[in-house]
């Protein structure tokens, strides 16, 4: 993880080298946030995000984006709440279609800050039995007004799964053999935010 934040830090020190044709700016938004995989059937959690970004040109057509965001994520039932929140790193690659109007694409990287499992009369923290690190893409499109406020929508999917229960802290005598279930992180945002 500290690696992943290295490299962040680095990409936005970077893209000073270039400040004209660079831009700084802060997000925020909804995520609705949902578990998928091995016949996980729940609800859509909705939550917030935000955070800052950089974007780094490479050429009137072209830019890089990365970010760094406070994500919340998970899923809900009728009874139960999933909080998964994350510190989140997406790396968008951006390509100009018309004035003001970019479709994105690229990776993220996510580290587990919140694992909490919460119902009317309390809560459990899930902490232990989760993932610290999520890995996957994104894809979505960007519309920023000459002002510099900008509308973006994006659509995530984990690559990974979410678990990392220890078997044989819970007992079971065939541990060592079994599998993590194949439950992934998946969800869309809504953000708007300034560039300057």
């Amino acid at each position: 993880m500290k690696r992943l934040i290295f490299s962040a830090l680095l990409i936005f020190s970077l893209s000073g080298v270039q400040a004209q044709e660079s831009k700084f700016g802060v997000k925020g938004g909804l995520n609705f946030a949902n578990l998928v995989g091995d016949d996980y059937g729940a609800d859509i959690r909705t939550s917030i995000h935000f955070g800052i970004l950089a974007e780094i040109a490479i050429t009137k057509k072209f830019s890089i984006q990365p970010e760094i965001l406070y994500s919340g994520q998970g899923t809900k039932s009728e009874d139960l709440t999933w909080k998964l929140d994350y510190l989140t790193l997406p790396i968008m690659v951006k390509f100009l279609v018309a004035e003001g109007f970019s479709l994105e694409a690229g990776p993220y990287a996510a580290y587990n800050l919140i694992s909490e499992w919460k119902w009317e009369d309390g809560s459990m923290d899930y902490k232990d039995d989760t993932s610290l690190i999520d890995m996957g893409a994104g894809i979505g499109l960007e519309y920023e007004l000459p002002t510099g406020v900008f509308f973006q929508a994006r659509y995530n999917v984990g690559m990974l799964t979410i678990w990392n229960i220890n078997y044989t802290m819970y007992g079971f005598e065939n541990a060592p053999d079994m599998e993590q279930p194949q439950t992934k992180n998946v969800g869309l945002q809504l953000s708007i935010g300034y560039k300057f």
